[in-house]
C-alpha cells in the first residue's frame, strides 16, 4: 500500500531545496602537514622565496622536514608563525636506507633536541622488522621501549 503523504512530503522538500540560497563552509586554514626543504632546494629556491611561496598559496601552518635538518632551522628562522618543524632520523639521504640499523642516529636526534625546538620526528622509511629495530624503538616507533 503506498502511503498518500510521500508524494506531498518530497515535493515540499524539494521545492525548499531550490528556494534556499546556497550555503558555504567556513573558510578554514589551510595547512600543508608534508613539506620538506632538503640540500639539493636551499640554491633553487632560498628561504625567503620560499616563504613567500607558502604564502602565497594561503598557507597558515606548514610541517616541514628536512634532510639534512638545516633546512627545516632555515626556513623556521624565515617564519616562525607558519613553519612547524618536525625532525628526521636522516643526516643526508643515505640515511634513508640505513637509519634502522645506525645507532648514531640517535645521538644526531638528541643533539637536535637539545639544540631545537621540534613537534615531531618523522617522516622515517622503515620496512617490515626494522621497525623492532634498536634504533626504531630508541625513537618511539616500535613496540620496544622508547
Amino acid at each position: 500500500m503506498r502511503n498518500p503523504f510521500v508524494a506531498p512530503v518530497l515535493l515540499l522538500a524539494g521545492t525548499l531545496a531550490l528556494a534556499m540560497p546556497g550555503i558555504q563552509a567556513a573558510e578554514l586554514p589551510v595547512i600543508d602537514s608534508h613539506i620538506h626543504y632538503s640540500h639539493d632546494a636551499w640554491s633553487l629556491v632560498p628561504p625567503k622565496d620560499a616563504i613567500a611561496i607558502l604564502r602565497k598559496a594561503g598557507l597558515k601552518r606548514a610541517m616541514v622536514s628536512s634532510s639534512n635538518d638545516d633546512g627545516t632551522q632555515m626556513l623556521l628562522a624565515e617564519a616562525p608563525d607558519l613553519i612547524v618543524p618536525v625532525l628526521r632520523p636522516y643526516r643526508n639521504r643515505n640515511d634513508v636506507g640505513s637509519w634502522v640499523r645506525d645507532e648514531s642516529v640517535i645521538a644526531h636526534l638528541e643533539q637536535r633536541l637539545k639544540k631545537h625546538r621540534y613537534v615531531g620526528i618523522g617522516e622515517f622509511h622503515a620496512f617490515g622488522a626494522d621497525i623492532e629495530l634498536p634504533t626504531s624503538t630508541r625513537c618511539g616507533t616500535g613496540s620496544g621501549p622508547g
